[in-house]
């Protein structure tokens, strides 16, 4: 036992007084760094899982919100489209697909020219950026050139681009409202071609029938009003045509007015007065015997039924020939106003302001970029 304890006591004495410095802290320090790293850990897989689901429910609901406003750009309606565009802009300002939405608003919105402005923007960004597009944001560019085509006029381009895009869309019902409103719009320019046509076609007419009476007053009257429509035609044909009619009618107008004339009586003043018997008058010019006067009353009567025949024969000659020309005129107008009428109706657009309002400024149409490269 003795040695037990001599031994602790020599052990004891040999340890230095630094051996009995403790441990504990870097033991702490290295625990403490492992405790910190492990809630930095804990508290990075608790942010992904609450920012994982957050920005799965802020593109869940803005898809949404774009899905609501291509429907309303699809149906023209401005005010659903503004709302969900701003609501879409505080999900996602920077989408590209929202550009082509506040473009496609604007033609909503009567605002033609910043629309195209920002449609050649985007493509010329689309044709730098090639395959980066998203299909979605070239089905809405093909979209909105359609309806800025559409809105200007030209149904066939506006049916052209939707055509296009139809393969790309994931929802075809996007476009059954823009075909039915391309569709009313050509039905109402056909209706008021119509309209319109009838009513040059009648005022026509009325000018042929009064050229016919022969009434140059009222002739010239209609003809004032055949002149206001040759200014609204676009094609220089037609408008050949129409003029040649007016001027066919003002033709039959001066012939039928020379018939009016030439069917008036001939006037060849009194006739011979008879000689009476056992007188002389030297003032009816018969002189001697009773029927010396006689026979010269006879000769003279005789010259005056012949002068005043063939002076009937003339008018009547006269007549016949001015309502020849004047038929023949008439004729003729009627047919070039037919060939005018033919060639006008295969316009979709015959008369110039019979053509459906664009809602803005007349622009010039744009050169088509080759946009198939890009969007097939």
């Amino acid at each position: 036992m003795k040695r037990v304890a001599d031994r602790k006591a020599e052990a004891a004495m040999v340890r230095s007084p630094a051996g009995f410095l403790p441990r504990a802290p870097a033991a702490v320090a290295v625990r403490g760094a492992k405790r910190l790293s492990h809630w930095l850990f804990f508290a990075y897989l608790t942010l992904a899982g609450v920012s994982v689901p957050y920005t799965l429910v802020r593109t869940r609901m803005f898809d949404a919100s774009l899905g609501r406003l291509r429907s309303c750009l699809a149906r023209a309606e401005s005010g659903c489209a503004s709302v969900e565009l701003e609501t879409a802009r505080r999900l996602r300002p920077t989408d590209v697909r929202l550009e082509i939405a506040d473009a496609s608003l604007a033609i909503l919105l009567h605002q033609l020219a910043r629309a195209e402005g920002s449609m050649l923007m985007l493509e010329n960004r689309g044709q730098q950026q090639g395959a980066s597009l998203s299909p979605e944001a070239r089905v809405d560019l093909l979209l909105l050139r359609g309806d800025l085509a559409s809105a200007k006029g030209n149904p066939a381009e506006a049916r052209d681009d939707f055509a296009a895009a139809l393969p790309l869309l994931g929802d075809p019902e996007l476009l059954a409202p823009r075909l039915q409103r391309i569709e009313a719009r050509d039905k109402t320019a056909r209706d008021q071609s119509t309209r319109e046509l009838a009513s040059l076609e009648q005022d026509f007419s009325d000018l042929f029938a009064v050229a016919a009476q022969g009434n140059r007053e009222l002739m010239e009257l209609r003809a004032a009003k055949a002149q206001a429509w040759l200014a609204r035609l676009p094609q220089p044909e037609a408008r050949q045509l129409l003029v040649l009619a007016l001027n066919a009618s003002r033709r039959a107008e001066s012939a039928a007015e020379t018939e009016n004339r030439a069917a008036q009586p001939f006037d060849p003043g009194e006739p011979p007065t008879p000689p009476a018997p056992n007188t002389r008058s030297s003032s009816a010019g018969f002189l001697g015997s009773y029927d010396a006067q006689l026979a010269r009353y006879r000769d003279r009567l005789a010259r005056y039924n012949k002068e005043r025949a063939e002076a009937n024969q003339r008018q009547e000659q006269r007549a016949a020939n001015a309502a020849e020309v004047s038929n023949a005129a008439i004729a003729q107008a009627k047919e070039l106003l037919q060939d005018a009428l033919q060639r006008l109706r295969a316009l979709p657009a015959p008369l110039g302001d019979a053509a459906p309002s664009s809602g803005g400024p007349a622009l010039v149409p744009a050169a088509r970029p080759a946009y198939r490269v890009l969007f097939e």
